[in-house]
């Protein structure tokens, strides 16, 4: 197109301009005109949760039972003699259920039933991002297949808050529940809290579950109890009982202001790297065949470390300032045969007068390498025991003596 431009010709060089960009003709093509939207499906892919979509049966308000992606639309408050949301999906099925950031409540005091129960064998379900309160249970999974929950929060559950097998727990939350915050049965717990439940924070129930970051404050019967699981990185603190129990593999976590020991070990137990801080009981307390090595035990109420089994393991703890209540404590106290106390160092065990930095009452056991100061009476061994002895000049003591100062 070849335009030429004339006085008082502005209209038709704007008509030129819009030709040489290539923008099409004016006119519209001929035959209908059709629609440019894109259909609902494509805007919102997911299936609402409700009545039309997802139709409850005799015990449930809402039921699950094809394959798909759904999502709250929002708050519902719904009877607790019912199921607010049963997923029922065949093995090998996958379901996502998005709570949208709204809140599941119950109408009724009862507390009767779960607001979300997972049933069906082998399925594989996604719970995230809402809120449940003041039901049975918040999320029950107890059969086979897997539960994934992230960001769901549930606050007053009469029993256990979160009642789940092969579990991944990610972000949650439970809060003021009649029971156990966290009830798991193998899986993986990541970031998750629990305070102030009337039971223990968490529960474990396989030597498979693992847990990392997570926080157990303030509640009435323990902060975790670990069935012989992994916890990385946790922290338990001012839990009526223990902060923890019977870990497999403890490491990097903190135990603060409990009411009664810091840690307790079972049989096998390891915990590593871990600060143990103003609980009223022990720091630690071991029994048979662990490990309990480079660790911060302070202020604690009775021993620092207590070791009541045999075969443990005790090295390179650093345990100071415990025995604060009435009676005779030790920064070590081994009643156990065949353990090992090696490379500890432990001071300031001066608040009693019986008080003793290492106390050895059982027999075939090995002290050595131990630095003490700070204390009544340094050690206290029993015979049939094998120590590399004592002294106050290292320059000169050999490689396995005890150094006091």
């Amino acid at each position: 197109m070849k335009c030429v431009a004339t006085r008082g010709g502005l209209v038709a060089l704007a008509v030129c301009a819009v030709g040489a960009l290539g923008l099409g003709p004016l006119d519209p093509p001929a035959g209908p005109i059709a629609p440019t939207a894109k259909p609902l499906a494509e805007i919102e892919p997911r299936v609402a949760i409700n009545a039309a979509n997802t139709p409850g049966d005799a015990d449930s308000h809402f039921r699950i039972t094809a394959p798909g992606s759904y999502y709250l639309a929002g708050n519902i408050s719904l009877p607790s003699t019912e199921k607010a949301i049963e997923i029922f999906i065949g093995a090998g099925q996958q379901v996502t259920v998005d709570l949208n950031g709204f809140t599941i409540g119950a109408s009724d005091a009862g507390r009767t039933l779960a607001a979300i129960t997972i049933d069906g064998s082998n399925a594989h379900v996604t719970v995230r991002n809402g809120s449940i309160r003041n039901w049975a249970n918040a999320v029950s999974h107890t059969i086979g297949g897997s539960v994934t929950l992230e960001d769901v929060k549930a606050y007053g559950s009469r029993l256990l808050q979160f009642d789940l097998r092969d579990a991944t727990v990610v972000r949650c939350y439970a809060e003021d529940g009649g029971s156990t915050g966290f009830f798991i049965d193998g899986g993986l717990l990541v970031d998750c809290t629990a305070r102030g439940n009337t039971g223990l924070g968490f529960t474990i129930n396989s030597a498979s579950t693992t847990l990392r970051g997570c926080v157990a404050i303030g509640n009435g019967s323990g902060g975790f109890e670990l069935g012989g699981g992994i916890a990385e990185s946790c922290r338990a603190e001012s839990n009526t009982g223990d902060g923890f129990a019977n870990p497999g593999v403890m490491s990097n976590c903190t135990a603060i202001s409990n009411t009664d020991d810091g840690i307790r070990v079972s049989f096998n137990g390891m915990v590593r790297g871990c600060s143990v801080v103003g609980n009223d009981g022990d720091g630690i307390q071991a029994a048979s065949a662990g490990r309990i090595e480079g660790n911060t035990i302070t202020g604690n109420g009775d021993h620092g470390v207590n070791v009541t089994g045999s075969r443990v393991s005790v090295v390179g703890n650093s345990v100071s300032g415990n025995a604060r209540d009435t009676g005779a404590f030790a920064g070590v106290f081994c009643s156990a045969v065949d353990c090992t106390l090696d490379g500890n160092h432990i001071t300031n065990m001066t608040l009693g007068a019986d008080d003793v930095g290492i106390t050895i009452t059982g027999t075939s056991n090995l002290i050595v390498r131990n630095q003490l100061s700070g204390v009544s009476t340094y050690v206290s061994i029993a015979a049939g025991n094998t120590s590399g002895g004592t002294s106050t000049t290292p320059a000169t003591a050999g490689p396995w003596v005890n150094i006091t100062y």
